[in-house]
């Protein structure tokens, strides 16, 4: 890398920093944390809504979800071969 990309790196690093510090965390209210917690019970299937999420998270995963996780892992690593070799021969 020359000079100018070196200085233009640092800039944009630099740059970075200062977003950084300058960004305040912003914390949910109660009220939008309540409704979050009600559609994610929703979107797992819960029958009822009052209970905590960890309940949820204690679910057995069948071996069908396991099998098919590794399928589509393998399907996206064969993706990312046949992509590298395509652009690899351009």
């Amino acid at each position: 890398m020359n000079n100018q990309a070196d200085t233009q790196w640092v800039d944009l690093l630099h740059v970075a920093k200062e977003i950084r510090r300058s960004v305040q965390p912003v914390r949910p209210s109660a009220g939008f944390q309540s409704h979050l917690r009600s559609d994610l019970a929703t979107a797992l299937g819960a029958e009822r809504r009052d209970l905590p999420l960890e309940v949820y998270a204690q679910r057995q995963v069948t071996p069908a979800v396991v099998l098919a996780g590794c399928l589509g892992l393998a399907a996206v690593s064969v993706a990312l071969i046949l992509l590298r070799g395509h652009s690899a021969r351009q």
